[in-house]
Parts: structure tokens; C-alpha cells; sequence
């Protein structure tokens, strides 16, 4: 059914009235957003252009253009968006952190705002991370934000994907546009054509169709590409080579760029704006771009590749006699298309160095890759600055094999050349980049080389924390207390909160790894210290410490919280290794309650994501394999021998303590004892480990008794002590450790309920031994697996009382009965409390109460 023609436009009145909903949205409170997608050519962005041209006088309107550049302009759509603007400097120039405050500030003054950003499938990273920011904020705004791109996009770009899985709120609307169907073909094309042939020529494609329209009325042609180049031959040899010309140019062109680029023929370009090949934008300064994307490449690929070269070698020189070197993308972009190397040496690293400042972090690296290799050409003080830079990026996005040789070839050129505030930072640089990869005595060699390097640069307070900051992390708990209160002490009196919170985050550490909890106080300060500053960084680190260090001392509904609101920022920042390692916290926690489903599901989502490399692959192997133990896998084994392989190496970390306890969980389910000893001694044989007191100490204590002899002495207050928690499985194993017939039988239930196979075997041959057949005693009247506590919880939700009155009750905190309470709901499979009576009395559980 055809829907009407509005401005030119065929079957396209309902997307441009969910467009005018949307609008009219924004006046109600709070902004709104509409995704626009649909193939190339389908008519976006003449959509926008027709909804935009309605607005009314109390809307700004802000548009701003992705271009299909190599590699893509740090904020360009903000950049063409915000053009004019009094913040238009700032997006050059200026730090993530001030450039987001800024563009909210300029969104807030209007009434109302429409901000358009066109073909988000080439944006850079730095302006999907605005774009993250502004729709998290967009309750706040009053704005509306349509997004357009490419719907065959999403195959290839991580990114897009990134951008529309946060856009899933009520706010939002999704508009997929559709080809034209033939009866709205014949509507545009009238009776002289036949619209069966040009639906199956252009596929309902509205560029496509109007380009064959447009062209000299021979018949319908064999391709879409040859009514284009039918079109561009009907102006004449000047217009032909100006437009092959400008077809090498992926950005908006300015108006004197493409007259000089015309060789004067000033008639050319007015002839192909006249013919509809060309389209004016704005007034001063006027830009001029091809009517679309598609014609462009479309001339662009009848140009031969040695003319190709010559061609953007006539835009560089034609831009940089203009003074046109802000445009640093665009520079780049044509001096790699023309093979020069002068050029590609002075502008590319440039670049790359302005998309790292904007925080375009895959665009920096793309730069860096590709100066990197005119190495032989570039001077020796740039070539340094830019091993230094690409190692940096190389280590952001997790290559860290590669980046270690990149940032000891730049350490090395700095302690030639002699400049010990650069080699202070490359070597802190290196530093980092050695601990992430997993080797931590060369990343504290690094740091005692920038300590010795820093004296009298200005740079002493950095180099103390990151030594103070290694000595903790090798767990030297005593030597780091005394080096971070040192450094403490220098990064406030250098007014530099960032370190300042770093030097509390780990002076918390050091005292955690003593057993001493109140070096968790330490780490809440630190976090709040780290938000009052711009290192978002060193926010999302002090969110991730705090909270595995929350998870260590069992403070788990802390650590939830914590977790879940540094997920959200680093995923808001796009900080990925600290998002990474939340998300691995937020899965432990969730196996620990026994909500395996949610653990798998987030440990198989970062799977893919985590460098096999990293530090965090050993965390995830840990974490996935005890995990996959606990539900009797085949694949358990090797991934905790893998992961005890790669840790054990470093036994007095953490990492080494953890893979340890989840192996010994794999040999108690599977009656090996044999490990305990090798795991003991590793462990245990650094007079530094970690695992040498606290509660990891009680943890291993715990593991290798139960892997040795089976049975408890205490079993019954380390029961009550994990069912207090919420943690079921752990529950179930001090049961089952008991030697004694009733909490054996709750154990196997418990593990049943979990869908614990191994631990369910284990447990019914403990039975056997004691007399007791486990086929009976496992089965209780209790269909929906219910544990004990959780059947006396439901019981009292069914007799109307609330998670206060049952907490006071069983001497138990509001929060886990809120747990359990959930469990219920779960097991019961209910969304509310209203159900539980009735649903208890169906399944026969009130029974006995």
C-alpha cells in the first residue's frame, strides 16, 4: 500500500510522521532518539533532509556527516555538526572530558534540540563514545538524537553494534526503510517507463531509480553504475574530469577547495549541481558533496589507480596551499591515497596523535600503523614520539606481544637522546603495558628505572606511585605501605588527585593482603577521590579493585553494587579491560548464588572479547572453567590446567591463588588428591604470597582439607556461614563434609536444585556409605528445588510477612532474605510475592510448616 507523497518523497509519510512524534517528544520532558536504517541508497538521508525542513523555529538543529574516509576523523560528525558554534574549537583541541561537557552544555541552552548524525558505520571511536554519552543522558536533555546508518553495516562494524544495544529504552524508536514497491515506483516514474523493469533493475531502490530516471531516456540500462556514468558524460569532457576530480574527496568540499581544484572552470561544478550529480550545503563557508555516496564511488571507480594517486595528490596540495592543517584526517587520508611519503610522514602520525588526544583510540592506532611503516623516512625525535604513542595504543587495544618491542625500542631512543621527563613516561608506559601482559617482574623494573629517571622532572610523583603500585601488586604488602605513603605524600603536594587516589587504592590493597580489612576504607576513599577528578582511568580501576577486593572478604552485596555501577562507567567510557574484568566479577558473584545461567551467560559473552594473551584470560579460564566444573562439562579440566598453568608461574599474585582453589574444587568433585600437595607448596612457598593469611588463606586452608579428607570438624557454623551469604553451592559442600546422614541428604538436594551433577554423584555415594539409599532421601516434596532456609523463607512470604519481619525473625540481614527471596521467585516462577501462596499450595510445599 502506498502511503502518500510528501516533498517529492514516495511511501515515506508514516517514517516522517514517527519523526514528528519524536520531535514533539522532546517538549514533554526528557529527550527521545530514532534509529534510521536501511541500505545504502534507500532514501535516509533525503528523509532527514524533508523532516528536518519542518522544524520549527523554537528547534536548533545540529547535522553532522560520517565520511567514508581510510581512516575516519576524530568527532568529524560533531565536528560538522557543532561547526560555528562556540565549542567548535574545543572538539579540536581539547580532552575527551571537556569536550563531552561541553557539547551537553551547548545541547542544554536551546529549547529544543535535533541533533542528526548521518552514516554512523564510519564514525570514529572517539565520537561513539560522545554518542554513548549523550544517550545516557538523554532523560536529562531536551533533545532529539536521529542516528542513520547502513543496515549491511552491522556485519563488519563491533562499534555500531556498541551503539545500538544501549539505545534499547521506551525512548528510542527504530525506523527500517524499505525498498519501493512497484506500484510507488510507477507513482515516481509515470507511464512512459514500464515499472516491473525498473523494480527489477533497482530493486526498489529510491537512488537507484531516480539516477535511471535522470538519464538520457534510451531504454532502461544494463546498470544502475552505467545511468550514472550516462548522466556524467552528458555534461562534457571538462565536467567529466572535474568530477573524477572531486569523486576522490570521501568528506564534504569546501566551495574555494573545489574551484581551485577546477582549475578555474568554475562553470564545471555549477553544470553538475545543475544536472543533480552535485549538492550545495549551507551558506559561508559552503561545502559541496556528490547527491550520493553511491554516485561518488561510482565515478570514483571509473578513475584508473596511477590517475587516482595524481588526483589526491592534487587535493593535498590544493589543502595545504589553502592552510588547511587543522583537517589533520583528511591530510592523512589523501597523502596514503597518493603514495606520497613526505607527505604521509608529516601528516599521518600527526593524526594519529590528534585521534589519541580525542580519545579515537582506533584511529590513533590505524594512524600509527600506517607511519610506522615509513620508519626509515621519519626524523629520529618524531620516530620516537611515535613508537612511544603506537605502543601505547597497541597496548589499549590489547596487543600486547606487539607493544612490549614498540615501547623498549622507545625507551631505549629516549635514554639516548637523554630526556628523562619523555623516558620517565615511556617507561611507566612499559611498565603497564608488562603487567597487563602477565609479567610482573619486568613491569617493576621498569618502574624502578622511571623512579631513577624522574628526579628533578617534575614527573616524581607519577614514578613513586607506579613503583609503590608494583611492589603491592607483587604482593611486597610491607615495602608498599612505605613506598605509596612516600608517594602519597608527593602527589599531593604536585596537586595530582588522579595519582593521589591511585596511591589510597593500593595502600588499601597492601593492607587487604595483610588480612586487614580496613584497607577497604583506604579503597572507598580512593574511589570517591578518583571521581572528583577527569582520569577516568583511574576511576574504573579503583571500581575494579574495590570491588574484587569486596568479593575476597565476602562483602558481596557491596561488591554488587560497586561492580555494577563501574560496569556501567567504564562501559559508558568505553574503558573495555576494566569493563571486562567487572563483568568476570559480576559472573563469579552470580555462580556463587547460584544463578549459573546469568554467570554463563556473561562468562560466554566475554569470551570472544578478552585477548588470549592478557592477564584476563587466565581470570576468565579460572572463573568459566570452576564454573563448568561445578556443572560436570567435559571442557572444565583443561581450562583450570590452563589456567593453572599460565598463573602458577606468579604464585604470589592473586591470580595464582585463584586458579589454584577453583583446581582444587575440580579434584575434590573428582576424588584427586594428588594436586593438593604441588598447589600447597606453589602457593605457599613465597614468603609474599597473598595466600599466606586472610581470607584466601582460609579459602586454600579449606580446599585442600576437603580434597584430603572429605570431612569437617566445624562444618555447621561454615554452613550457616555461606547460607547467610546466599551462596548455595558453597553451602552444599560443608553439608556434605558434615559425616552425618540429615545434612547430607540437604546437601544432595541442594545440589540437585543447582543442576550440580558431579557434586550430586559425589554426594549420593557418601549416602551409600552411610546406609542411607539416595534415591529416597533426595525427595522431599519439593518439585520446585527449594533449599531447606529457602522453604522456610517461602513459607513466611506465604503467611504475608514482610523481608524485615523475616529477617528479624531468622537472625538474618534484610539483603539475604532479599536473595532468597528473589530465588523463590525464580524456582517458583514468579514476577511478584502475590503468587508464592498460591503457587506453594499447588506444588504441596506447605506442607509440614
Amino acid at each position: 500500500m502506498v502511503d502518500g507523497r510528501v516533498d517529492g518523497l514516495v511511501e515515506r509519510a508514516a517514517a516522517l510522521d514517527t519523526l514528528a512524534e519524536a520531535v514533539a517528544a522532546v517538549r514533554d520532558g526528557g529527550g527521545a532518539g530514532v534509529v534510521l536504517s536501511g541500505e545504502a541508497g534507500i532514501g535516509k538521508s533525503s528523509l532527514v533532509r524533508s523532516f528536518l525542513s519542518r522544524l520549527g523555529e523554537d528547534t536548533t538543529a545540529f547535522v553532522g556527516l560520517c565520511d567514508d574516509l581510510s581512516t575516519a576523523k576524530p568527532l568529524g560528525p560533531f565536528r560538522d555538526a557543532f561547526r560555528g558554534t562556540g565549542i567548535a574549537e574545543v572538539l579540536t583541541s581539547a580532552g575527551p572530558h571537556e569536550v563531552f561537557t561541553a557539547v551537553v552544555d551547548e545541547l542544554s541552552r536551546a529549547e529544543k534540540s535535533v541533533l542528526v548524525l548521518e552514516d554512523v558505520h564510519w564514525a570514529d571511536d572517539g565520537s561513539i563514545d560522545l554518542l554513548h554519552y549523550l544517550v545516557r543522558r538523554l532523560d536529562r536533555l531536551p533533545l532529539l538524537i536521529v542516528m542513520t546508518f547502513r543496515t549491511e553495516a552491522l556485519e563488519t562494524r563491533s562499534t555500531l553494534r556498541r551503539v545500538l544495544a544501549s539505545v534499547s529504552s521506551p525512548r528510542w524508536q527504530r525506523l527500517e526503510l524499505g525498498p519501493l514497491s512497484e506500484t510507488g515506483i510507477a507513482d515516481l516514474a509515470g507511464p512512459q517507463w514500464s515499472a516491473h523493469e525498473l523494480l527489477a533493475l533497482t530493486g526498489g531502490n529510491p537512488f537507484y531509480l531516480t539516477e535511471v530516471l535522470a538519464g538520457p531516456r534510451h531504454g532502461v540500462p544494463a546498470s544502475v553504475q552505467d545511468a550514472i556514468f550516462a548522466r556524467v558524460n552528458e555534461l562534457g569532457e571538462q565536467a567529466v574530469a572535474t568530477l573524477e576530480q572531486l569523486s576522490v574527496i570521501p568528506t564534504a568540499i569546501p566551495i574555494s577547495l573545489a574551484e581551485t581544484l577546477a582549475a578555474g572552470d568554475g562553470d564545471a561544478v555549477v553544470a553538475a549541481e545543475a544536472a543533480g550529480i552535485l549538492e550545495v550545503h549551507g551558506a559561508e563557508p559552503a561545502t559541496i558533496t556528490f547527491r550520493h555516496e553511491l554516485a561518488r564511488r561510482a565515478v570514483a571507480s571509473g578513475v584508473p589507480p596511477i590517475r587516482r594517486r595524481q588526483l589526491n595528490r592534487n587535493v593535498l596540495e590544493a589543502m595545504v596551499a589553502e592552510g588547511d592543517t587543522v583537517d589533520l584526517g583528511s591530510l592523512a587520508h589523501h597523502a596514503v591515497e597518493s603514495g606520497d611519503i613526505e607527505s604521509i610522514v608529516r601528516f599521518v602520525p600527526a593524526a594519529g596523535h590528534e585521534a589519541a588526544r580525542t580519545g579515537a583510540n582506533r584511529e590513533a592506532l590505524k594512524h600509527f600503523e600506517t607511519a610506522i611503516r615509513y620508519e626509515a623516512e621519519t626524523p629520529d625525535a618524531e620516530l620516537t614520539d611515535l613508537l612511544a604513542a603506537y605502543s601505547w595504543q597497541l597496548h589499549l587495544a590489547g596487543r600486547h606481544d606487539e607493544a612490549i618491542p614498540q615501547g623498549i625500542a622507545a625507551v631505549e631512543r629516549r635514554a639516548v637522546a637523554d630526556d628523562r621527563g619523555a623516558l620517565t613516561d615511556a617507561l611507566l608506559g612499559l611498565s603497564r603495558t608488562y603487567y597487563v601482559a602477565g609479567d610482573i617482574d619486568a613491569a617493576s623494573a621498569m618502574a624502578d628505572r622511571a623512579v631513577s629517571a624522574a628526579a628533578g622532572t617534575g614527573a616524581e610523583a607519577a614514578a613513586a606511585t607506579s613503583q609503590g603500585v608494583m611492589t603491592a601488586l607483587r604482593v611486597e604488602s610491607a615495602q608498599a605501605i612505605s613506598q605509596l605513603e612516600a608517594a602519597l605524600e608527593l602527589s599531593r603536594q604536585a596537586g595530582r588527585p588522579d595519582l593521589v587516589a591511585l596511591c589510597l587504592n593500593y595502600l588499601g590493597m597492601a593492607h587487604c593482603d595483610l588480612g586487614d580489612e580496613q584497607g577497604l576504607d583506604l579503597m572507598r576513599t580512593s574511589l570517591e577521590t578518583a571521581r572528583r577528578g577527569n582520569d577516568r582511568e583511574v576511576v574504573a580501576r579503583s571500581y575494579f579493585n574495590l570491588s574484587h577486593m569486596l568479593l575476597r572478604f565476602h562483602r558481596w552485596n557491596e561488591m554488587e553494587t560497586i561492580a555494577k555501577a563501574g560496569l556501567a562507567f567504564s562501559e559508558e567510557w568505553n574503558l573495555l579491560t576494566a569493563a571486562q574484568n567487572l563483568a568476570m566479577h559480576m559472573g563469579v558473584l552470580a555462580t556463587h548464588r547460584g544463578d549459573w545461567a546469568e554467570a554463563e551467560r556473561r562468562f560466554v559473552a566475554l569470551a570472544p572479547e578478552v585477548p588470549d594473551t592478557s592477564r584476563r584470560a587466565t581470570h576468565l579460564a579460572t572463573f568459566y572453567g570452576q564454573l563448568l566444573a561445578r556443572q560436570g562439562h567435559p571442557d572444565a579440566e583443561e581450562l583450570l590446567n590452563r589456567a593453572w598453568a599460565a598463573a602458577s608461574g606468579e604464585a604470589a599474585e592473586p591470580t595464582a591463588v585463584l586458579a589454584g582453589l577453583a583446581l582444587l574444587d575440580w579434584c575434590w568433585l573428582h576424588g584427586r588428591a594428588d594436586p593438593g600437595e604441588v598447589i600447597r607448596t606453589t602457593l605457599l612457598g613465597s614468603e609474599r604470597s597473598v595466600a599466606r593469611s586472610g581470607p584466601l588463606r582460609e579459602q586454600l586452608d579449606r580446599a585442600l582439607q576437603r580434597t584430603s579428607q572429605g570431612t569437617f570438624e566445624d562444618w555447621r557454623a561454615a554452613a550457616a556461614r555461606w547460607e547467610e551469604l546466599g551462596a548455595p553451592y558453597e553451602q552444599a559442600v560443608e553439608l556434605a563434609g558434615s559425616g552425618e546422614v540429615e545434612p547430607t541428604v540437604e546437601a544432595l538436594r541442594i545440589f540437585r536444585a543447582l543442576g550440580a551433577r558431579p557434586a550430586v554423584d559425589l554426594v549420593k555415594k557418601r549416602l551409600r556409605a552411610l546406609g542411607v539409599s539416595p534415591e529416597r532421601a533426595g525427595h522431599r516434596p519439593n518439585q520446585a528445588g527449594l533449599t531447606a532456609r529457602q522453604l522456610k523463607v517461602m513459607r513466611m512470604i506465604a503467611d504475608g510477612m514482610t523481608n524485615a519481619e523475616i529477617a528479624d525473625e531468622l537472625a538474618l540481614s534484610v539483603r539475604t532474605v532479599e536473595h532468597h527471596t528473589a530465588a523463590i521467585l525464580r524456582k517458583l516462577d514468579l514476577e511478584t510475592r502475590r503468587g508464592v501462596r498460591a503457587r506453594a499450595r499447588e506444588l504441596g510445599l506447605l506442607e509440614g510448616a
